[in-house]
C-alpha cells in the first residue's frame, strides 16, 4: 500500500463519534432501530480500504458496486485495479479522477447514478436524501468532501456513507482509508458544511475535493 509518513492512525477530532466507541454504539443502536442502517451489514462485508491516496473515489465505487451486486453473480465483483481497462491506473495515481470520470465508471460497470447539486440544496433537503437511502437495502450514498471542514488532516475526500441516526442527526463515514482515520459519525450540518467547500484556486462551490470538480452527492444503484 502506498501511503505517506503520518497518515496513520489519526486522532478523531472533536465532534466528530469513532463508530467502536461506547457511544458510537449506542448511536449505531438507535440508528438500526431507527431503520436508517438499510444497506449497512451488506457494505461491511465488502468493506473496502484504498490502496493509492488518491483511489478515494475508485475505491468507494468498487465498494458501492459490490455491496449492490446479486450475490448470485459470482463473477460480479469489482476491484480498483480491474478498473485498468476503462480509466489509466497510473494517471488515477498521480491526480485523481474528475466527477465525469466517476460517473462513466460507474456507468461501465453497471451501476445507475444519481447526482445532486448541494451547495444551493437545505440542509432539509440534504437530509431527506440521506433519510430516503439509508432506509433502504438497494442503494448507496457517496460523498465528496473537504477533510479539514471536519478538524481532519487532508484535503478532499470520498467515501461511502453507512447510515444515518435521525434522533443524533449523524451519519456513518465508512472511510476507505482506513488506515488513517476509522468509520465515524458525523453531524449532518457539518458533512453539508464540509461538503459544500469552495475551491479557493477556482472560486467554485464543489465537494471539497481538487480533482473531483462536482458539487454533488451521488446515490448508486445496479442497473
Amino acid at each position: 500500500m502506498s501511503v505517506r509518513k503520518g497518515t496513520h492512525k489519526r486522532q478523531l477530532p472533536s465532534g466528530l463519534t469513532a463508530y467502536c466507541s461506547d457511544e458510537g454504539k449506542v448511536i449505531f443502536k438507535e440508528a438500526l432501530e431507527q431503520g436508517h442502517m438499510g444497506v449497512y451489514f451488506k457494505m461491511a462485508e465488502n468493506f473496502q480500504t484504498q490502496s493509492e491516496l488518491a483511489y478515494c473515489g475508485l475505491s468507494s465505487l468498487v465498494m458501492a458496486y459490490n455491496t449492490l451486486k446479486d450475490p448470485d453473480i459470482a463473477a460480479g465483483w469489482w476491484d480498483e485495479d480491474m478498473l485498468h481497462c476503462y480509466i489509466n491506473l497510473d494517471a488515477v495515481r498521480g491526480n485523481g479522477i474528475t466527477f465525469g470520470q466517476l460517473l462513466y465508471l460507474a456507468e461501465r460497470i453497471g451501476l445507475s447514478v444519481e447526482g445532486y447539486s448541494t451547495h444551493k440544496m437545505s440542509d432539509d433537503c440534504f437530509r431527506s436524501i440521506i433519510r430516503s437511502a439509508t432506509s433502504t437495502d438497494d442503494k448507496v450514498v457517496i460523498v465528496n468532501y473537504h477533510r479539514g471542514c471536519l478538524g481532519q488532516s487532508g484535503g478532499g475526500h470520498v467515501v461511502p456513507l453507512g447510515g444515518y441516526s435521525a434522533s443524533r442527526d449523524m451519519v456513518l463515514v465508512m472511510d476507505v482509508a482506513r488506515f488513517k482515520y476509522p468509520p465515524h459519525w458525523v453531524p449532518i450540518p457539518s458533512m453539508k458544511k464540509a461538503i459544500d467547500t469552495v475551491d479557493g484556486s477556482t472560486s467554485e462551490p464543489h465537494l471539497a475535493c481538487d480533482w473531483l470538480l462536482s458539487n454533488v452527492v451521488t446515490v448508486w444503484s445496479l442497473l
